[in-house]
C-alpha cells in the first residue's frame, strides 16, 4: 500500500539533498522545493544562492523567481554580479518575476554588464519593476549594438508606460 510521506520529513529530506548532495541531485531537490509553500524549503532556496555550483546557484535564483518570493530580493541581488553569465540572467529573471521596487537600482546598474544576455534580461526585468526611474537608464540602451538587447529594451519602456518613451521607440 502506499503511504502519505510527512510534509515536513519530505522538506527535511529535500533540504539535506540539496546541502550535501551532487549537482544533479542539488537540482531535482530545487525543483521540488520550489513546488512547496514550505517556509523551510524557501530558506533552503535562499541558502543554495551561496552554493559553490554555479548551476545550483541558478537553479535555485530560478526557483525563487518563479514562486515570486520577496524575501529573496535582497539575497538575489548579489548575484546579478555573479561570474557565471547563466546565473546573472538568471538572477535579473528572477528579479523581474518578483517584481520588488527593491531590485531597481541593481537592475539598472546591471544594464552595463558586458553580456548582452545579461543587458537583455535586466531591461526586461526592469519593465516588469515598472519604475519610471529606469526610462533613462533604458533608453540609452536602445543604441546598443546588439538587436535582442534594443528590443527587450523596446518592450520594457512599452511596459513602463512613460510619456518619455514615445518618441525613441517608435
Amino acid at each position: 500500500s502506499l503511504r502519505t510521506i510527512d510534509p515536513s520529513r519530505a522538506v527535511d529530506a529535500l533540504s539535506t539533498a540539496v546541502e550535501q548532495g551532487g549537482v544533479i541531485a542539488q537540482s531535482k531537490a530545487i525543483h521540488a522545493l520550489a513546488q512547496t509553500q514550505d517556509q523551510k524549503s524557501v530558506t533552503t532556496l535562499i541558502a543554495s544562492l551561496k552554493n559553490s555550483a554555479w548551476t545550483t546557484r541558478m537553479n535555485a535564483a530560478n526557483a525563487l523567481g518563479a514562486a515570486r518570493v520577496p524575501e529573496a530580493v535582497d539575497p538575489l541581488i548579489p548575484l546579478l554580479n555573479d561570474q557565471e553569465e547563466q546565473v546573472r540572467i538568471t538572477t535579473a529573471s528572477a528579479l523581474g518575476r518578483i517584481a520588488d521596487p527593491r531590485s531597481l537600482e541593481p537592475l539598472i546598474a546591471a544594464l552595463k554588464d558586458p553580456s548582452p544576455a545579461v543587458k537583455a534580461a535586466s531591461s526586461s526585468a526592469l519593465g516588469a519593476v515598472a519604475d519610471r526611474r529606469a526610462v533613462q537608464p533604458l533608453l540609452t540602451l536602445l543604441g546598443d549594438a546588439d538587436p535582442y538587447v534594443r528590443a527587450s529594451t523596446a518592450r520594457a519602456l512599452g511596459r513602463i508606460g512613460d510619456p518619455l518613451c514615445g518618441e525613441p521607440v517608435i
